[in-house]
């Protein structure tokens, strides 16, 4: 039997710097049953060509060029062009673990939940890496606990990127345009749709912590 498709959705702007690395950790999964879907935000550097020259390498990879319009209209578009019954998200400028989706999955399919989320390390630019307080196990929350680990930012937060979803989850939702912190206007309405939520308490994920970033300047 195939295994099911996962749509991967890699938003891309100004991060030629990372972006091969980014990509090369997403391509590297052990999970290969992949539509890896690159949109290029209209970043004014070398960004747009590193997508092409991949796709022209592996035809998993789709690369969509649009106007810029940010982070939550790079997603939106991205997820009109998801193909996949599950659905992930990387920033590109972090990096992944070869085995993030296949645990993800595993774990959504053995606890029959529709989205599962993961351990996150987070990585700055010297090379360190900083495993974020986990959880010794894997397990299983139901919506109310859910919504306490996410608000608590323990051992998980409102991310997008740290979680695995069934595609249904998204029907009729949308990432916000135009807010910072976009992840926490939907987060919790995927989580009550889901109503149980699946943790993988290996660090699949590498957040790095740029100086320069969005999210760190912007509080």
């Amino acid at each position: 039997m195939e295994k099911p498709l996962i749509s991967i959705i890699i938003p891309v702007y100004k991060v030629e710097k990372y972006l091969e690395k980014c990509i090369k950790s997403v391509l590297s999964q052990t999970y290969k049953n992949l539509q890896i879907i690159l949109v290029d935000d209209g970043s004014p550097d070398n960004c747009g060509n590193i997508c092409d020259d991949y796709a022209r390498v592996d035809n998993r990879i789709e690369v969509i060029h649009k106007a810029n319009g940010g982070l939550s209209d790079a997603r939106n578009v991205g997820l009109k062009a998801a193909r996949g019954e599950y659905i992930g998200f990387v920033d590109s400028d972090d990096t992944i673990e070869p085995f993030m989706y296949e645990k993800l999955l595993s774990s959504i399919i053995e606890n029959g939940t529709k989205i599962s989320v993961c351990a996150v390390n987070y990585t700055y630019e010297n090379g360190k890496k900083l495993t974020k307080t986990k959880l010794g196990n894997d397990c299983t929350f139901d919506f109310y606990q859910a919504m306490v680990e996410m608000n608590a930012h323990r051992i998980f937060d409102m991310g997008a990127w740290s979680k695995l979803y069934h595609k249904d989850l998204f029907n009729d939702i949308r990432f916000p345009e135009g807010k910072l912190s976009e992840d926490y206007y939907i987060m919790y309405k995927i989580f009550e749709r889901a109503q149980k939520v699946s943790y993988v308490s290996t660090p699949c994920y590498n957040y790095l912590q740029r100086s320069n970033s969005i999210t760190r300047n912007v509080k």
